[in-house]
């Protein structure tokens, strides 16, 4: 919501989308859907690209804990801590969920 904070208002939307909007909003999907088969193809089994990516940005539990970090860095870590399952604001207590983390194995 911080993002689109110029574009929301009270009651509906700032203004209309633009002309043109939805069709090339339409013809990028159509385009972008047929060719995601290749682009997971050059993501995960691209040996340069997995050399570049794999083991960057890992924070350990230590540093987490020690930089603040919240949400999904937290969860990513393998800290199973999610605010909305502590503290049950809002609506969050009408919801059955698991908070899912992701346990990373140190290279």
């Amino acid at each position: 919501m911080r993002m689109m904070h110029n574009f929301f208002r009270i009651g509906g939307v700032a203004t209309d989308l633009p002309y043109g909007w939805i069709d090339k909003c339409s013809d990028f999907c159509d385009y972008f859907l047929t060719s995601i088969a290749e682009y997971q193809k050059l993501i995960t089994r691209n040996p340069i690209f997995l050399e570049r990516v794999e083991g960057v940005g890992v924070v350990d539990v230590k540093e987490v804990i020690n930089w603040g970090l919240s949400g999904p860095m937290l969860r990513a870590s393998g800290i199973q801590w999610d605010l909305r399952k502590v503290d049950n604001y809002e609506c969050y207590e009408e919801f059955h969920w698991e908070v899912h983390v992701l346990w990373i194995q140190a290279f």
